[in-house]
């Protein structure tokens, strides 16, 4: 189990291994001990799902898998859907749906109240319903890569905006080690300046990008709502959580491991000095 689940190795490849060893165990042999296994690890998954409800804070992003289907003459894509708590309950829960479809997440989800930070993709909008108790928290990782996209064809107008974000990302370092009170001091005295003076530049060059080509325009249309969780690109209720919330800085990237994220602050060698300066 441990082999195909952790180190990637299908059960043809393991029977292989096993022949090598003088053992013979077929691969449909230990097909037929993975429903038993999972019927054991149940309590354990429901233990965990409850443990992970508890979180002031969840996020999420899905990842695509392939899936081979009997039906079709290629593999197609299921997603995989890690949940990871906050700070204070650091369990990651997973889950498996064939589709992207609203059903796999509204279903997970059930019950739990409070944050839910994820990236822009629209089977979420009806989560954050006054009714419904969730509480819509974007993530810069999304947001930033956008901007970083438009960088090659349009620095002068991305690379004060990138300038800007990782000075965000610098506040995130020295937030490390400090309590939740400290943390959320400390954005609010270094962090939220900032964050109004990206909001005030990115509505200033807005209508100027949008008139250029559409590789321009993707970090200012393409996730508006990651940019500053409803508010970047219009001002929306959703500014102040970035202030309110007291997520630990770990907590946003934990769920972000299997992309290729680029550290803002190992970046800046992109922008031009005169740039940086602006910001």
């Amino acid at each position: 189990m441990y082999s195909k689940f952790a180190d990637h190795q299908p059960l043809h490849r393991q029977e292989k291994i096993f022949e090598r060893q003088g053992v013979n165990i077929s691969r449909k042999t230990m097909g037929g001990w993975l429903p038993s296994v999972a019927e054991l690890l149940a309590p354990l998954y429901q233990a965990s799902k409850k443990l992970l409800f508890e979180s002031k804070a969840i996020g999420t992003d899905d990842t695509g898998v392939k899936v081979l289907d009997r039906k079709l003459p290629f593999a197609r894509i299921g997603r995989i859907w890690p949940y990871v708590g906050d700070a204070h309950h650091p369990v990651v829960v997973y889950d498996y749906t064939p589709t992207r479809g609203r059903n796999g997440p509204a279903k997970f989800l059930e019950g739990y109240q409070g944050y839910l930070q994820a990236d822009a993709y629209s089977v979420y909008d009806a989560f954050f319903k006054p009714a419904r108790g969730l509480t819509e928290v974007g993530c810069w990782m999304h947001a930033r890569r956008y901007f970083f996209k438009a960088l090659e064809s349009d620095q002068q107008r991305m690379g004060p905006a990138l300038h800007l974000i990782a000075r965000l990302y610098g506040v995130e370092d020295r937030s490390k080690g400090l309590t939740a009170e400290e943390r959320l001091a400390l954005r609010q005295r270094l962090s939220a300046p900032v964050m109004e003076k990206l909001h005030k530049y990115v509505l200033e060059i807005r209508q100027e990008v949008l008139r250029k080509r559409l590789v321009n325009r993707d970090a200012l249309i393409a996730e508006p709502r990651a940019f500053c969780v409803k508010s970047g690109l219009g001002g929306g209720e959703g500014f102040p959580v970035v202030w309110e919330q007291l997520l630990d800085p770990a907590d946003r990237m934990r769920g972000h491991s299997r992309e290729h994220i680029a550290e803002p602050g190992k970046r800046l060698d992109r922008i031009p000095l005169a740039h940086r300066d602006e910001a």
